[in-house]
């Protein structure tokens, strides 16, 4: 039989036989899928859901519980995915979801929504109904033995917003942007990573993370609650609303900077002092790799770690931060040591505490001379 074409309608567009177009979402558009756990994450966040669970299910069951009602749920629940809205993100979700499960061959699926409730078997056997329902949102599948996917295993890799971004391997150091439907959380990034990696989230659920290039190693958690994804949910569609989330965290780096700078200036005076006592150069010296906080000990750490970030930050607010160590407690700027280049035509320095005007007490703060001053550089016995 010859397929329907689509009809075209007064406004120029096309009206599309949804049918068939749910049809071939459902066969194309998931590669996992065990995706759907995602999904429904994402509608749990959009629906401002405070709690979220998945109760246990003996055999291959499946549950899912929120304490909140879906919005946007009107006459046809598949709707929100031909005609996509703020207001009907989280029922979008729920489609998606609805979808990605149909596609593993569930023998039940329901969804109970405050008054809706939406049992679907396959896309011919769709029911949606009003019924007498509690608030929040149950949502249960169940398969015929050996056929669940692997949605367990899908949960574990799963990354949230209120779980990853708040944690930061530099406590204090940390920039928040809010632009409407953007939301970004900036830290240093503590891996030995040469460029800065974004992490790409939609309605709180990461979907992948890219590298860049920014003017300081940075660690970004981008949320775009309106992030347009591919076929297979896998990664956020290049764009106008891609493009503004990278622009945003470009240009909010040195708020990250300011940050940075003003918790060093708090911690690197005292370190100059502790650096002379018993055991604090092998803490000093131990300090690459992810920084630690908590206890004297490990915030000697984290000082040299984050002052080892911040030298890598090529930006002019560092000229005037203590980031040299100059023996007898006293510490060096950049502009002082270029002023001391200026008067002496060299910048000395020396492995020992007051044999020159820079001590290097380790190995580290070498790399960090030899990046301003290079061949301007001499060492003192």
């Amino acid at each position: 039989m010859a397929s329907r074409k689509p009809e075209r309608v007064s406004s120029g567009g096309f009206r599309v036989d949804r049918k068939r177009a749910l049809a071939t979402l459902a066969t194309r558009r998931f590669q996992d899928p065990a995706v759907f756990v995602d999904c429904w994450l994402r509608c749990a966040e959009g629906s401002r859901a405070a709690t979220t669970q998945f109760p246990h299910v003996p055999g291959k069951g499946f549950s899912f519980a929120f304490d909140a009602v879906i919005p946007g749920l009107g006459g046809d629940p598949w709707e929100p995915l031909f005609d996509p809205a703020p207001r009907t993100a989280a029922a979008e979700e729920l489609a998606k979801g609805v979808l990605a499960c149909l596609a593993s061959g569930p023998k039940e699926l329901v969804v109970e929504s405050g008054a809706h409730r939406w049992t679907v078997r396959d896309l011919e056997s769709a029911r949606w109904e009003t019924w007498k329902g509690r608030g929040g949102t149950v949502i249960r599948a169940g398969w015929s033995w050996g056929g669940s996917p692997d949605w367990k295993e899908r949960l574990k890799r799963v990354r949230l917003w209120a779980n990853e971004a708040p944690e930061s391997p530099s406590p204090g150091v940390v920039a928040d942007v809010r632009r409407g439907r953007y939301r970004l959380r900036m830290h240093p990034h503590a891996s030995g990573s040469t460029r800065s990696v974004v992490h790409l989230y939609r309605l709180g659920v990461r979907v992948e993370s890219v590298e860049i290039d920014l003017h300081a190693r940075t660690c970004v958690h981008a949320n775009d609650d309106a992030a347009e994804l591919s076929v297979d949910l896998q990664r956020v569609l290049p764009g106008a609303r891609r493009d503004r989330l990278l622009a945003l965290a470009r240009g909010h780096v040195d708020d990250l900077l300011r940050a940075a700078i003003t918790r060093h200036e708090s911690l690197f005076p005292g370190i100059a002092l502790r650096l002379e006592e018993p055991g604090s150069l092998a803490l000093w010296r131990e300090r690459h790799g992810r920084p630690a906080s908590g206890g004297d000990r490990q915030e000697l750490v984290f000082a040299g770690w984050l002052a080892d970030w911040l030298h890598e930050a090529t930006s002019p607010l560092l000229e005037r931060v203590p980031l040299f160590f100059a023996g007898k407690g006293k510490t060096h700027t950049l502009a002082d040591l270029r002023a001391e280049l200026d008067r002496e035509g060299v910048v000395a320095w020396s492995r020992r505490p007051g044999a020159a005007p820079v001590w290097c007490p380790s190995p580290g703060e070498l790399p960090w001379l030899a990046r301003h001053f290079g061949g301007a550089l001499r060492e003192e016995s």
